[in-house]
């Protein structure tokens, strides 16, 4: 009998099916595109698959791998036995197997998924930890670093950005090596799966690693082989971006990023003089990327002209 083998992947994300704002209740659709396609086909709404939906009413959280474990016994039995069926149109059977190649989220459940928590210090799932000294800012309350190893930095090495980017500090460190997959199923393995809640964070949480859990997808056969396993969803995070540039650039209350407590960091933790906060002008904000007002009208008559491709 002749053997299909698919390439798979999974989108899961929270979802507010009532509402977009003031929601109580949001669910998790769990989807699977096929990858054994042309790009356009498999961006098409018919070669996406809904394969459960998680109920709430609220983040499961860690605990959205106990409502994994049926997709992940047939993705077992896809990788080691494959499924026989049957194309009625072709009058052809045949045998399925199938291997999930990544996972596709937005930032949040990428660490609910993954299991490695991308908030606060040590938050970065591509550094795991390696990122040098941090500060914890009391003011604008986030996490800093001071110091890093991580790529992103490490890529855009230009002089200004070395010497700026962290008072009295010259960043000179090289990107370590990207771990294996290999390596950081050595770092989770100890780690027990979350199979009920509450449960308790595994030993060195917050001070050693990020790990909340090892995530289910470790038990796939392929999982340590695979360079990119758990991926960010690009749309929301160039919406968040986008937003933030914007209401910053056109200055808008509430919404702008640039305010008197990431100023009151700034002068802490950057070496930005020319940004610092009058203290003769607190309330008075200057910077070469804020639109004035003549600017800000030319945006807005510009904005209702522009014309963009479909899709």
């Amino acid at each position: 009998m002749p053997h299909i083998r698919q390439r798979r992947g999974l989108c899961i994300d929270g979802f507010a099916p009532h509402s977009q704002y003031n929601s109580t209740y949001s669910c998790w659709p769990a989807f699977i595109t096929l990858y054994n396609l042309s790009s356009g086909m498999c961006m098409s709404s018919k070669y996406m698959f809904l394969k459960m939906v998680i109920p709430g009413p609220s983040n499961l959280k860690r605990l959205i791998d106990v409502y994994l474990e049926l997709l992940i016994e047939e993705l077992l039995q896809l990788w080691h036995m494959g499924v026989r069926t049957y194309d009625h149109a072709t009058d052809w059977a045949f045998m399925i197997r199938a291997a999930l190649m990544w996972t596709m989220n937005d930032l949040p459940a990428y660490g609910v998924t993954s299991g490695w928590n991308t908030t606060g210090v040590m938050g970065c799932p591509v550094c795991m930890g390696d990122t040098g000294d941090s500060i914890y800012s009391t003011v604008g309350r986030h996490a800093t670093l001071t110091a890093t190893n991580s790529f992103s930095l490490c890529t855009i090495h230009t002089e200004g950005i070395r010497i700026a980017f962290t008072k009295n500090r010259v960043e000179n460190k090289v990107a370590r090596p990207r771990l294996t997959g290999g390596q950081i199923l050595d770092r989770v393995a100890n780690i027990s799966p979350v199979v009920e809640l509450p449960s308790s964070l595994p030993d060195g949480y917050g001070s050693d690693h990020k790990w909340t859990k090892k995530s289910i997808f470790w038990y796939l056969p392929n999982w340590s082989s695979l360079l990119i396993r758990f991926n960010f969803d690009i749309m929301p995070i160039e919406k968040s971006v986008f937003d933030d540039i914007f209401n910053t650039a056109m200055d808008i209350k509430e919404k702008a990023k640039d305010n008197i407590n990431t100023r009151k960091d700034l002068k802490i933790i950057c070496n930005h003089p020319e940004l610092e906060l009058d203290e003769r002008r607190p309330n008075v904000m200057l910077a070469v990327y804020k639109l004035g007002k003549d600017q800000k009208n030319k945006v807005c008559e510009w904005i209702p002209g522009l014309k963009f491709p479909d899709g």
